[in-house]
């Protein structure tokens, strides 16, 4: 077993806990999250793309196995379910009220994230973190 680094030691000992930001998960989609997630940390990131003076993006959901990339740290787990955020996300959501479904055909299910107040996204694309390399 190889020890973990000590920035993935501190992300796991010190995550951010639910009163700052509270994860929400729809009851029906609480089994097929963990399922889709395969104990793998469930990670809200983003992209963004800016052309000819405006700039587009959404916000993702990604799997990540192992230690957390830098650019994440982590969220209180939710039922068992790890949980990690993009760090320039994090203002974002604990404002706007971040929500996890499972969306997609049957065939082709995928984890999404939606927001309470989805113009609190609009705002965000507007700063200068949406466009800042990592």
């Amino acid at each position: 077993m190889v020890a973990p680094s000590p920035a993935s030691a501190r992300v796991a000992r010190n995550p951010i806990p639910r009163s700052r930001i509270a994860v929400a998960v729809v009851p029906a989609d609480r089994a097929e999250i963990h399922r889709l997630a395969r104990r793998r940390v469930v990670a809200i990131d983003f992209f963004t793309s800016h052309r000819c003076g405006v700039t587009l993006g959404d916000l993702t959901v990604r799997l990540l196995d192992g230690a957390l990339p830098p650019r994440f740290v982590a969220l209180a787990s939710l039922d068992g379910l790890r949980l990690a955020v993009h760090r320039r996300l994090v203002e974002l959501l604990e404002r706007a009220g971040p929500s996890l479904h499972v969306d997609g055909p049957p065939f082709a299910r995928r984890l999404t994230v939606r927001l309470d107040d989805p113009a609190a996204w609009i705002g965000f694309l507007e700063t200068p973190a949406a466009l800042r390399p990592d």
